[in-house]
């Protein structure tokens, strides 16, 4: 019984670890390069910001961790991993926010253009 539950165990950590992927490409505004673009997963960082107070410690920890967040270098270029059923977040100061789920991103040229806010 214990042998069979230990290969359930590892069949199960295979199927979700094959779920992960990494998607690559280009997120670009209308600073030229001046502003990094953040891609974020499930828009995790937001949602903790909407109790500051109780979520703070938690919000910086995860701010500056790269399972979560990334930012575009200075030619917009980005790699992250993230689950097929994950959606990316592209962010940018004074730049409308884009989301994107992850199922539609594998495999294609992921090209990213965010429009300034009026």
């Amino acid at each position: 019984m214990k042998k069979k539950f230990t290969v359930f165990a590892f069949l199960l950590a295979l199927t979700a670890s094959a779920q992960k992927v990494t998607i690559t490409g280009r997120a670009t505004d209308s600073s030229k390069g001046l502003n990094a673009i953040e891609v974020v997963i499930n828009d995790t960082l937001s949602r903790l910001m909407k109790d500051p107070k109780e979520n703070r410690s938690k919000y910086l920890r995860m701010y500056q961790d790269e399972r979560y967040v990334v930012r575009t270098d200075s030619t917009g270029a980005f790699s992250i991993r993230a689950d097929l059923n994950d959606t990316l977040y592209f962010k940018s100061y004074r730049h409308l926010s884009q989301a994107l789920p992850v199922r539609k991103l594998v495999g294609k040229e992921v090209l990213i253009k965010l429009v300034e806010e009026n």
